[in-house]
């Protein structure tokens, strides 16, 4: 898993 699609992971949680 890239540590890039984690982050992309957090973005999507924060906008909820």
């Amino acid at each position: 898993i890239k540590s890039a699609d984690n982050r992309v992971l957090q973005e999507q949680l924060l906008q909820k």
